[in-house]
């Protein structure tokens, strides 16, 4: 299955997996379990989040199940997923936890909102994940104050702090910038404050700029196993006006040469191969995504 993989998080149903009738003993709690079912699954998959919820009824002893003793607690989780692939691989296998057969089904909750960008550390999740730690790389080009609109205080400062950073696909020779700011005050007479909001500022300056850097990368998981990465300069968030300008990309039904010379080797880190072919090579399938035209 060829694959489009961004760094949005989109309500796909096919992406939200739903876990029935988990039955544990009654003292062990949903974070407890939480870790558990997370440790398990991230064996397969890589996994966006996870939650563990308690069901209103509890299963008690007089009830046959798998020959165990004692009061136990019935539990459903909810599994989120960054890839289709990764869901249909949990959904083709038997998922055992505490010698029970897990019931696993997509989710059939719908949900409109719009697609958000991914948290800038599930972004590096993400990445090295398909392309390997030497994949990629994140270089910080600079820190800058910049001018506030606001008008002027003479006890209370604003802060404002423009970041901008340079992604980098260096096997594959491409790359792209994001910017992020961020903004906070701070007593003009108290200099510790200063210090303070300052590094705030760029912490949060930092995390919006890698962000926007990330939003601009389209990742194709090819049949082999390759990765072709693709630099889109789009909006975070598409209005109804922009949509005018984009593209929604379903399928493209083309030939790609598995032996093609472009494949670059990722390492020995456990990636998969990224290749540099051009787009009109590839065989994408994708809902949600828009390529600006």
């Amino acid at each position: 299955m060829i694959e489009v993989i961004d760094f949005y998080w989109k309500r796909e149903n096919d992406k939200i997996l739903i876990i029935d009738d988990i039955r544990c003993e009654s003292s062990d709690s949903e974070d407890v379990i939480c870790n558990r079912l997370y440790e398990y699954f991230s064996k397969h998959v890589l996994v966006y989040d996870l939650t563990v919820f308690k069901s209103s009824y509890s299963v008690n002893q007089t009830e046959s199940y798998s020959s165990m003793e004692g009061n136990f607690y019935n539990y459903y989780a909810m599994l989120k997923l960054y890839s289709k692939e990764g869901a249909t691989k949990i959904l083709q296998r038997n998922n055992y936890f505490d010698g029970q057969l897990l019931k696993v089904k997509h989710s059939n909750k719908q949900d409109v909102s719009l697609p958000k960008i991914f948290y800038y550390k599930k972004c590096f999740e993400l990445a090295n994940y398909l392309l390997g730690f030497n994949g990629w790389s994140l270089g910080l080009s600079k820190f800058e104050e910049v001018p506030d609109s606001q008008k002027e205080d003479d006890a209370v400062t604003h802060l404002n702090i423009l970041c901008t950073v340079k992604l980098k696909f260096t096997p594959v020779g491409k790359e792209c910038c994001g910017k992020g700011t961020a903004s906070d005050t701070y007593a003009s007479n108290v200099h510790e404050e200063k210090s303070v909001a300052f590094n705030k500022c760029k912490k949060r300056a930092y995390a919006n700029a890698v962000e926007d850097a990330f939003s601009k990368v389209l990742l194709v998981v090819l049949d082999n196993g390759k990765v072709h990465i693709e630099i889109i300069e789009r909006s975070p968030v598409i209005s109804d006006e922009e949509k005018c300008s984009y593209l929604h990309v379903n399928s493209v039904d083309v030939y790609v040469d598995d032996n093609s010379d472009a494949a670059v080797d990722a390492g020995d880190d456990g990636a998969h191969d990224i290749t540099d072919i051009s787009v009109s090579e590839l065989a994408m399938k994708s809902q949600n995504a828009f390529v600006q035209i």
